[in-house]
Order: structure tokens, then sequence, then C-alpha cells
């Protein structure tokens, strides 16, 4: 099964310190055979998310300082036109010979 999935699926069983770290090494498992991967990087800054959401003092600003660096990251991806990146916008289908949308 695909990384992403399996890290999204620990995501979404809850927030426990449990899923939260398998999620995270899934996540990370994904990264690191594909450092760009938009899906894990996302899932990465969502588990951090988390995280600091769940802490009242320890700790908390770090996780979304991290989360925040990860998702300056996907946008600086986006915004360098990687085919893997998300879209953002409209999509504009052609047909032949038309001018414009």
């Amino acid at each position: 099964m695909d990384l992403n999935f399996e890290g999204m699926a620990y995501l979404n069983k809850g927030p426990t310190p449990e899923n939260l770290a398998r999620a995270r090494d899934f996540y990370a498992r994904a990264l690191g055979l594909d450092p760009g991967n938009i899906e894990a990087l996302v899932g990465t800054a969502q588990v951090d998310v988390s995280i600091g959401a769940s802490r009242m003092r320890d700790g908390r600003v770090s996780y979304f300082s991290n989360a925040q660096r990860i998702l300056t990251e996907v946008l600086l991806i986006a915004a360098r036109g990687s085919p893997r990146a998300p879209r953002f916008g409209p999509n504009c289908y052609q047909p032949a010979g038309a001018r414009h949308c």
C-alpha cells in the first residue's frame, strides 16, 4: 500500500501520540524515497499541527513553525511549476482551435 495512504490512515484514526508517531513514520519513509513528495510533505505538516494543537505549553511553537516551513516549501514547489504540484485556481480545457476559455 502507498506510504502516503498509510500515513493518512493513521492521521484519521485520531490524534493519539501513537497514531501521530506512526503517521510521521510513514510520511518520513515516503520522503526518503522522494524528498519532493507533495503529499508526504503536507502530511508531515498535518502531523506537526496536530501535535502542536494538542500541547498546552511545551514545544508548541516549534511544531507550528516546522509545519509553516514545510508548507512554504510546498508552495515553492508549486510555484516552480512541478508537474506533481497541486493545481490552484480554475482549470481551463480548450478544444482544438479555441482562442480562450
